[in-house]
């Protein structure tokens, strides 16, 4: 979870709740990171979603990060590549294609079915669990394709 400071009165507040302090500091024109110490003006912290880990705050001038340690964002990517070009390629209408549009949006897409059916429901407010089951198998093909 990534906090800020308040430039104005020094409070530290989380990222959620950044917006409601500056209702509450009439002052607060800027946020600074407690992390990387970057400094952030209106709504420019919104887009601060990744910052320094402790290895390499503490870790000293000499620190190298391992090579496996981003293993995860390379899979994240190329998941995300992977919808972005089977939506190019699909011919999809009606409901259906302005879920996927509205999926394409996010960067955390889930890999697997389970917290990808729960994904939709959660963040896009999906209830139509066939929607959400044909948006699954128009992805999974298209993994399935790729790999072979």
């Amino acid at each position: 979870m990534v906090f800020f400071t308040c430039n104005a009165c020094g409070t530290s507040v989380k990222k959620n709740q950044v917006e409601n302090h500056t209702y509450q500091c009439r002052n607060c024109q800027s946020v600074s990171c407690m992390d990387c110490n970057k400094e952030f003006w209106g709504d420019e912290y919104k887009q601060h979603i990744k910052c320094i880990t402790e290895n390499e705050k503490y870790g000293g001038k000499d620190y190298k990060p391992k090579e496996s340690s981003n293993k995860g964002e390379i899979k994240q990517a190329k998941w995300i590549e992977h919808i972005n070009s089977t939506l190019t390629t699909k011919k999809i209408s009606g409901p259906l294609s302005g879920l996927l549009q509205q999926i394409t949006q996010y960067t955390n897409i889930p890999r697997k079915k389970s917290k990808f059916e729960n994904f939709l429901a959660n963040s896009l407010k999906v209830r139509n669990p066939r929607l959400i089951s044909e948006a699954w198998e128009i992805f999974d093909q298209g993994k399935k394709v790729s790999i072979i």
